[in-house]
């Protein structure tokens, strides 16, 4: 069963929480003690306790972290996180649309468009969120009036996006449940297809498959006289394979492939592997093995740069401002080395939307900015919107070793 994910994000008060409860309530993916844990001495069912698990939350009413759900229906599985809506939790967005298929915007109906709905659309087309389903919410509260939709629907369609996605835009009440699961007998000028139905039908797009395939290493062992290399196979690998090792550009063969002990002859997208090499190589976790007959293509090599330098746009997590001349470690994946900022050359700002000159101000928590910086090793990566896999990293603080930011590299824009 394929597994689909998505995030739900938008204005505090939109819905978001109660949207979430909605599907899991009308999809019957609610188990009967949990229902017991959400039910009201009036019967009510509060559905938005179904994603605001924490204490705090609850107690004032917002969603602040990022809450994950699990569901399925008989056509899929779904992974869901609910983002929180306000602006000071904007790094919570992006953990949440990083690795999303599809992003819920969330309107309400009775407010319409405001910044932070276009803060949420501005994140989710930055992280080349595939798909991006804007809920136009609180439809009972307008009279399920069309023209209050097709208004709003009007300007969003006007947003400057940079990448390209498939955009929907559904009316819905995810108090009420009109069009969430099930068709709405109250909008009947609408003719297009509920939320569920999307998101049960909705193709997700695997990014890094046009590339070169690749695999990153993340564990060594040596038994009875031989080396094992363990990763997750990206693209396909077979027997006999020319590959060749970056960062060190040496070329090998692949002897032996294992997938869950048993020997085989080949190795397809997304199988975590065991592998053997032909020649005993200096081959570290962190390491890439790339197939050498894809490099042929130059389309491919141009999309691929192992450099000590790159450009990025970052995101800051950490409560403790970025210091620019501090040395930290970037991770990208499971490969770790020193990273230096070089130069701050541009701050997002949160209010206008708008990438701004940097004029020496701190980068604080949330922040969103680019700049260029090098690494004490140098890394293989890609554009962000080729490769997901290859365009990210997180910064860790040398001292502290907390998560002290993230970003994505991204050549043009």
């Amino acid at each position: 069963m394929q597994l689909t994910r998505f995030i739900t994000a938008g204005n505090v008060d939109d819905g978001k929480s109660t949207l979430i409860g909605r599907l899991l309530y009308d999809s019957h993916a609610i188990s009967n003690d949990i229902l017991e844990n959400i039910q009201q001495h009036n019967g009510e069912i509060k559905l938005a306790f179904l994603t605001d698990g924490l204490k705090s939350e609850r107690e004032q009413g917002i969603t602040i972290d990022v809450a994950y759900k699990y569901f399925s229906t008989e056509k899929r599985k779904f992974i869901i996180a609910d983002c929180p809506g306000h602006k000071e939790y904007t790094r919570n967005m992006i953990t949440g649309a990083s690795h999303a298929d599809i992003a819920i915007i969330l309107i309400d109906a009775t407010n319409g468009i405001t910044e932070q709905t276009k803060r949420h659309t501005f994140i989710a087309d930055l992280m080349n969120v595939p798909c991006i389903i804007f809920c136009i919410n609180k439809m009972d509260a307008v009279n399920y009036d069309e023209n209050i939709f097709l208004m709003i629907k009007e300007q969003m369609n006007d947003f400057k996006f940079i990448n390209t996605h498939q955009i929907e835009f559904v009316p819905v009440s995810a108090l009420k449940g009109d069009n969430v699961v099930n068709r709405s007998n109250k909008m009947r000028w609408y003719n297009g297809h509920t939320l569920l139905y999307l998101l049960e039908n909705f193709d997700p797009v695997q990014k890094g498959v046009e590339l070169s395939s690749f695999i990153q290493i993340q564990y060594v062992t040596f038994e009875n006289n031989e080396r094992y290399f363990y990763g997750q196979v990206y693209g396909e690998f077979y027997e006999n394979e020319e590959i060749i090792i970056y960062p060190t550009q040496q070329k090998n063969i692949i002897k032996d492939i294992f997938i869950v002990g048993k020997k085989t002859d080949k190795a397809q997208h997304t199988q975590p592997i065991a592998f053997t090499l032909q020649d005993d190589t200096d081959l570290q976790r962190g390491y890439f093995v790339l197939s050498t007959k894809n490099l042929l293509n130059e389309s491919i090599e141009n999309k691929i740069q192992l450099s000590n330098k790159h450009n990025a746009i970052c995101i800051w997590m950490d409560e403790t401002p970025l210091i620019t001349n501090k040395r930290y470690y970037i991770q990208h994946h499971s490969f770790r080395t020193y990273l230096k900022f070089e130069k701050i050359e541009e701050v997002f700002n949160l209010d206008n939307l708008q990438f701004e000159i940097y004029q020496q101000q701190n980068i604080s928590m949330n922040a969103i900015f680019r700049a260029s910086f090098v690494t004490a090793q140098p890394l293989l990566v890609a554009d962000y919107r080729q490769s997901d896999f290859l365009g990210s990293f997180i910064i860790i603080d040398e001292n502290s070793h907390k998560t002290a930011g993230a970003g994505i590299v991204l050549k043009t824009m």
